[in-house]
């Protein structure tokens, strides 16, 4: 299918929601978010012994795209290149504000912080890693305002550093990579476990130190 498309962004916003009708079945389900609907249709196939075929991923984000009639941001060409190994899955704000709402005592909290050297050192290697992604500008979506506010305040007390490229989030854990890096590592191995994924961060990572 040369005019494949794809779901680029599986966000709340996402006008009336996705759709998805199973060709096999007839029955057209509907969701919030394009991940719960792909939960939700594949549950309905395998209580209706229907197989999941091999290009499932990729028949289910054309169709949902095409039947909720989303185009961008929602929805776009499949002509990405494919996503880092170890990226979360449609990445949203909540990811962030989740890291955030965790982080935020710590991110006030100058005895949580590192030196400003090492926070720099981190920083210039955030920057440079292929997991650092955009989701967006979304912020208002998730009441999030406040907080992201908040921690580019704390950030700015050490060093002044802020991010201008549109690429705030790590692609691994979900967090703001301007304020990660702030934080000593033990805090956060600490955020790390209250997360609902394992990070894989990349080999580059100075989240793979052992401070």
């Amino acid at each position: 299918m040369p005019d494949l498309t794809t779901i680029t962004r599986d966000i709340e916003a996402a006008p009336n929601g996705w759709r998805y009708t199973v060709p096999e079945t007839g029955v057209t389900l509907t969701a919030k978010w394009a991940r719960s609907l792909r939960t939700k249709v594949l549950a309905h196939m395998e209580a209706n012994g229907v197989p999941e075929p091999a290009d499932f991923d990729e028949v289910f984000a054309d169709a949902a795209c095409r039947e909720s009639g989303l185009g961008p941001p929602y929805c776009g060409p499949d002509t990405a290149p494919p996503k880092p190994a170890g990226q979360i899955e449609f990445l949203t704000w909540a990811h962030v504000g989740r890291f955030l709402k965790a982080a935020a005592t710590y991110i006030a909290n100058p005895r949580s912080h590192v030196s400003a050297e090492e926070a720099d050192r981190r920083f210039a290697i955030c920057l440079a890693c292929p997991l650092r992604v955009d989701i967006g500008n979304c912020v208002k979506c998730h009441g999030l305002t406040a907080l992201v506010a908040a921690a580019e305040v704390a950030v700015g007390t050490v060093t002044g550093r802020k991010i201008t490229d549109g690429r705030q989030v790590c692609g691994a854990c979900g967090c703001f990579c301007a304020s990660k890096p702030i934080l000593k590592i033990p805090v956060l191995r600490k955020l790390d476990k209250g997360l609902d994924v394992v990070p894989v961060y990349d080999a580059g990572c100075w989240m793979h130190d052992q401070k």
